[in-house]
């Protein structure tokens, strides 16, 4: 199975809200290039949000989006420092974060992705190295399938 590989990875973030979670990280995949605009990456999100939470569960959350500002689909995982409250139904606030945003015009690349990335949420193991990784590195690692130094 081929693993995820996050465009950008973010440890110890702290936000109040899901709307600052979305301009924050947003805000970083434009700082890297990856995106064209931060505030409609961040709008799509919050609006994809709005529809129904992406918390998945566990502390787990997907947010992602479609939007004309991704000319590719681009992946950010975070780490918060307190976790948020996002809905899941499962009452659990969210600590780790991953988000997607991708091209209006390549949808299944974008399902493609969040079942990707979904199926290896599903390890308790690969979830447990991600909470405990010391540093980006570790955490990349314990997310595409290597042994997470910790």
């Amino acid at each position: 199975m081929t693993s995820p590989r996050p465009d950008l990875v973010r440890l110890g973030l702290f936000v109040a809200d899901s709307f600052e979670l979305f301009r924050t990280l947003a805000s970083e995949l434009r700082a890297a290039g990856f995106v064209a605009d931060a505030d409609a990456v961040a709008e799509a999100l919050r609006a994809r949000e709005a529809v129904h939470s992406t918390a998945i569960g566990d502390g787990l959350a997907m947010p992602h989006a479609r939007t004309a500002a991704a000319t590719e689909p681009r992946f950010v995982a975070a780490r918060l420092g307190r976790a948020l409250d996002l809905g899941a139904a499962d009452g659990v606030p969210v600590d780790l974060v991953f988000l997607l945003v991708s091209p209006p015009s390549d949808p299944g690349a974008h399902v493609k992705q969040l079942a990707l990335l979904a199926r290896r949420l599903q390890a308790p193991e690969v979830v447990e190295a991600l909470r405990r990784a010391p540093d980006e590195a570790s955490f990349r690692r314990a997310l595409e399938g290597a042994k997470a130094v910790a």
